[in-house]
């Protein structure tokens, strides 16, 4: 009963949580510059992720020598460049589409860990990409123009560069700790947006209400933290196929939030386009689920390699 909780309840939560995080970045942008707002929602999130790690294991634990290339990597094109894409998109674009073209994140990674990884490509992968892709080409046939291109085109690179963090992810969380990684790279992340905020500082004006310093700590504290919180603690009992599934929650609650908050209109291609696109997802990654089931049900020793990627905290794989 506890692992359906993980399993299910969580990544509920999570997307919904991350939904939330279009709309009230929305807000908070109509204050405070899109990567200004990301350093600040870094920073308050990793002020948060020190302690708890502190607590939980005595100490910062460090990054193994073997790993810190790909850990690098990881923060600067997942939660440096791929979020920084992320966050600017969402200015350009309405909060509900900025969520749906987020939401095609686990088909580029079925398709990166193909080229990457090798894993196999399943015909419901295949075909769930290719509906997923049509999904796409039906909002934008239907906006009429009043879609930004270049939002778009941002919000595409978004995921590609987040896709290929997470599969880079895959090949190191055999040796860290989940919530350690998590912390590093948005550390890294950090790091890498103190001068892009710096500068863009200099161009676009900041002035900080209580709204926008109410939005940064939600924004740091509940779609960073403890999303991510909830997310590593579902990966712990579910596979990532399993927690995957629930993907569509989030731009389903960007785009229920968006009407009530934004006064955002919901046209009836996007509610076509957004069913397409959530049925590529879900084929794609039941797909990935049942190829995942019969590995299991046959013995194959591929299974210890998915253990290592739910985040086993009994790993003992940092060092401090």
């Amino acid at each position: 009963m506890k692992n359906k909780v993980y399993a299910y309840l969580f990544p509920t939560i999570t997307f919904v949580l991350w939904g939330s995080l279009y709309v009230i970045s929305k807000t908070a942008m109509e204050e405070i510059p899109p990567l200004t707002l990301l350093f600040l929602r870094y920073a308050v999130a990793v002020a948060l992720f020190l302690p708890v790690i502190r607590i939980r294991f005595g100490c910062i634990p460090r990054i193994p020598k073997g790993s810190r290339g790909l850990m690098a990597a990881i923060g600067l094109i997942g939660y440096g460049l791929g979020i920084a894409l992320q966050q600017v998109s969402n200015d350009m674009l309405d909060a509900s589409l900025a969520a749906l073209i987020n939401s095609i994140n686990p088909v580029f990674i079925f398709i990166l860990a193909s080229l990457i990884l090798k894993e196999r490509m399943t015909a419901g992968k295949v075909f769930g990409t290719l509906l997923a892709i049509a999904g796409v080409y039906v909002i934008f046939g239907s906006s009429g123009g009043g879609i930004s291109i270049p939002g778009l085109a941002l919000a595409m690179f978004s995921v590609f560069f987040w896709s290929l963090s997470s599969v880079l992810v895959r090949k190191v969380t055999s040796e860290i700790d989940p919530l350690v990684m998590t912390m590093y790279g948005m550390l890294i992340g950090l790091a890498g947006m103190a001068p892009a905020a710096a500068a863009e500082m200099q161009f676009v004006p900041c002035t900080i209400s209580l709204k926008g310093i109410l939005s940064v700590f939600y924004l740091g504290i509940v779609t960073t933290a403890f999303a991510h919180f909830l997310w590593n603690k579902a990966l712990s009992a579910a596979p990532a196929g399993t927690c995957s599934m629930f993907y569509p929650v989030q731009p389903l609650t960007s785009a229920v939030m968006g009407v009530l908050v934004l006064g955002e209109p919901v046209t009836a291609g996007f509610i076509i386009g957004a069913a397409v696109i959530s049925a590529g997802v879900l084929l794609a990654v039941a797909s990935d689920s049942r190829r995942g089931a019969d590995r299991q049900r046959s013995g194959n020793p591929e299974r210890g390699a998915d253990k290592r990627q739910t985040g086993d905290p009994d790993r003992g794989l940092t060092l401090c």
